[in-house]
């Protein structure tokens, strides 16, 4: 399956940071992208919807994606769902907190293009349709 088929959505508070996370995803030839800006949007949207993976910001007003990450793994029909999270924390404890809620990869900010795209590939390897790799 290319990566052409699968739905990503792009979580953060940020216009800027959705824009580019968005961009690269596009460069790697990902075509099926929804932005939103919050948590509790991106639970909305992935309750309405089907999506193969979340990128999310971790540091967000209302709603982190630690909460999102949270409540996806709590689900039944969203907890196999590769999470990305993308974040410029520092605390080690915070970062553990993240990793034993279930996360897929953690992307450190600043990034650029090829980083994302190293976390993208490790993180595809967990989607249940995974794409195939000459795609």
């Amino acid at each position: 399956m290319s990566v052409k088929l699968l739905k990503f959505l792009v979580v953060d508070d940020s216009m800027a940071v959705r824009q580019v996370v968005s961009g690269y995803l596009r460069e790697f030839g990902i075509e099926q992208i929804v932005q939103v800006s919050s948590g509790r949007e991106a639970l909305n949207s992935l309750k309405r919807g089907k999506f193969d993976v979340v990128l999310s910001d971790l540091n967000m007003p209302n709603m982190s994606g630690l909460d999102l990450l949270r409540a996806m793994r709590s689900e039944p029909d969203l907890a196999e769902i590769p999470f990305l999270m993308i974040t410029s924390e520092k605390d080690a404890n915070l970062l553990k907190e993240v990793v034993t809620s279930g996360v897929t990869q953690i992307l450190m900010k600043p990034f650029n293009m090829q980083q994302l795209q190293v976390k993208l590939s490790a993180t595809l390897r967990k989607v249940k349709r995974p794409p195939k790799p000459d795609d």
